[in-house]
């Protein structure tokens, strides 16, 4: 699991972001992600499947460099995604 944040107090931006890969009840690949703000109730959450853990791995990869272009930095890292995700921090 990868915990991400954003926090712009002139903008009021205080938000964060979460990333988990893991299988569902059907063996298959889902990466895991929610989000939401920490000034309001908003939260979202969304699974999706992927057919190898090469490809969840892939889109967790393009998922983490656009937070990461947006202003999010790491503020938690389990080590669960496999050490191939390389992004800017």
């Amino acid at each position: 699991m990868i915990i991400l944040h954003r926090n712009e107090p002139e903008k009021h931006i205080d938000r964060w972001y979460c990333l988990a890969l893991t299988t569902d009840l059907f063996g298959q690949h889902a990466l895991y992600r929610a989000w939401g703000s920490r000034r309001t109730a908003y939260q979202h959450v969304r699974c999706d499947t992927f057919p190898t853990v090469e490809d969840a791995v892939h889109a967790a990869q393009r998922i983490l460099a656009r937070r990461a272009q947006r202003g999010y930095r790491e503020i938690y890292n389990d080590q669960t995604l496999p050490a191939a995700v390389e992004y800017t921090r």
